[in-house]
């Protein structure tokens, strides 16, 4: 493309409402324009590098010999797998889609990388059953990981609360992924688990205690001079409408993730009023110790504690020396955070956190589905659908996060708008302009994409923008023409080497 008669601008200062650094390259460089909040219009060059991730998508799927579709409607998955399916014989089969979904936030908290609408693409698996997903998986596992190598990300991947997940280490991102200090473990904050203490001491006598105007853990521990760690706390919840009172160690937070999948709920919040009045809590003093009108849970960790303080289910008193013979209980399970400094339990090193962005989803559980197949016996069978995820939006925003300098972005060949920036230092020598017109013809013959910048602009201007926009190689036909040169670099390179003529495109070819 040449500029001078194109659409293409930059601008020099950051974006006054965009705090995120990507965010401002993206702006600046003339990607991305903000509309508003959450809202943003992908502009020609950032449109043709989210257009290089799907086509390198695309590529990855047709070797997985994968079909593409476009429904714009999961409601329709069934009706479409329908057409194809009568028998066993027919499974499994795979599809997949790239589509823009709309995100919905309830709290409106949008950003980049939580944007009101993204691309993304889902891989659909038709099986017979569960087992059948595992040939699939590693394909799709091999594929991904392709796909994110080739972009160029710095990626892991984790376990997440129902998948594996392929999470981006970042400053900006949302989700927290625990890492082991010691080993390769690695898991999304609402997954992860630690190697739970054990504690070698004899259970003494459960007492009550008076504990006036204690209402937090944090007062009962303190008027009590008792660690918090030999506390249990109490979050009384709503889980699909009905009252459950969890209960955890008192210095950890309790993962709402973590309790909807042990209890197989669909939505939590405070419990009401109302609720609470349906048992015999006491908020704010609220224990295990017979407790009822509600279902209760209780963290795994309790299991193993000794000892410990809980409320009494009574205004102004708690219970110490608890053990868990003493609890009442429905469920049992793994739903509290685990906590920086917790002990691995693949090889008891220290637990460690860093932010992280989700690109995308393996999934690991399935989805019945309300259709039939005659199977092996002529019997009607339901097959299941497993279902994998990549965010390209996100694929785009992570990897200008991990890829910029000072100048602006830094764009692998992959991805690149364009692969090489073509710049004339004076475009009103004729010299100049045959030179530099006959390597952007030869280029483009070969397919080759060159942004020639053919503007006006004073040379540090232009080198300036190709810098920012971030185009991977450079040519810069000058003074140089006469003698036959050009100077050539990489957006890596600090200074620029003298290449002949003759030899840059094959140069150029060579390289890409």
């Amino acid at each position: 493309m040449k500029i001078k008669d194109n659409y293409f601008f930059t601008l020099r200062e950051d974006s006054k409402d965009e705090d995120t650094r990507s965010g401002n390259l993206l702006i600046r460089s003339g990607m991305l324009k903000k509309a508003g909040s959450g809202n943003y219009i992908y502009l020609p060059l950032g449109l043709k590098v989210l257009n290089n991730i799907e086509k390198i998508v695309r590529e990855e799927m047709t070797r997985l010999n994968i079909q593409e579709l476009s429904i714009n409607n999961d409601n329709l998955l069934e009706e479409v797998a329908t057409l194809n399916l009568k028998s066993y014989k027919d499974l499994p089969f795979n599809l997949y889609e790239i589509n823009n979904k709309t995100n919905l936030i309830e709290d409106d908290s949008y950003s980049l990388i939580n944007s009101k609408e993204f691309k993304i693409q889902s891989i659909y698996s038709f099986v017979k059953n569960e087992s059948d997903l595992t040939n699939i998986y590693e394909k799709v596992y091999d594929a991904y990981n392709n796909i994110c190598n080739r972009i160029g990300l710095d990626y892991k991947v984790v376990t997440g609360i129902n998948s594996k997940e392929y999470q981006v280490f970042s400053d900006i991102g949302e989700d927290t992924t625990v890492l082991c200090d010691n080993c390769d473990y690695r898991a999304n904050l609402n997954a992860a688990t630690e190697r739970i203490e054990t504690y070698d001491e004899e259970e003494k006598e459960l007492e009550l205690v008076h504990t006036p105007n204690a209402h937090t853990i944090e007062d009962v521990c303190n008027f009590l001079n008792l660690d918090v760690k030999h506390s249990v706390k109490a979050l009384l919840m709503s889980i699909d409408n009905q009252l459950t009172i969890l209960f955890v160690r008192g210095d950890r937070s309790l993962n709402e993730a973590k309790v909807l999948k042990l209890v197989g709920g669909n939505e939590i919040a405070f419990a009401t009023d109302e609720q609470i009045a349906e048992s015999n809590a006491f908020p704010g003093f609220t224990g295990p110790i017979g407790l009822e009108g509600c279902k209760i849970v209780i963290d795994e960790e309790i299991l193993q504690m000794k000892n410990f303080c809980v409320g009494a289910n009574k205004e102004d008193y708690h219970y110490i020396n608890a053990n868990i013979k003493d609890i009442n209980y429905d469920l049992v399970g793994n739903i509290a955070d685990v906590i920086e400094g917790d002990k691995c339990p693949k090889c008891g090193g220290n637990l460690t956190f860093k932010k992280s962005i989700k690109v995308g989803d393996l999934c690991t559980t399935t989805k019945d589905l309300n259709i039939t197949y005659l199977d092996e016996n002529n019997q009607e069978q339901n097959p299941v659908m497993g279902e994998f995820s990549l965010n390209l939006s996100r694929l785009f925003t992570t990897y200008v996060e991990q890829n910029s300098d000072d100048f602006g972005l830094k764009f692998n060949l992959e991805i690149a708008p364009y692969k090489v920036a073509l710049v004339q230092i004076d475009m009103k020598d004729k010299k100049q302009t045959k030179v530099a017109e006959k390597i952007y013809n030869d280029l483009t013959k070969k397919g080759i994409e060159v942004l020639y910048d053919d503007r006006g602009e004073r040379p540090g201007v232009k080198f300036k923008d190709m810098d920012l926009i971030g185009i991977p190689l450079r040519i810069t036909v000058g003074r140089k023409a006469v003698d036959k040169l050009v100077e050539f670099k990489t957006r890596n390179d600090k200074e620029a080497t003298d290449i002949e003529i003759k030899e840059i495109v094959k140069t150029i070819t060579k390289m890409i």
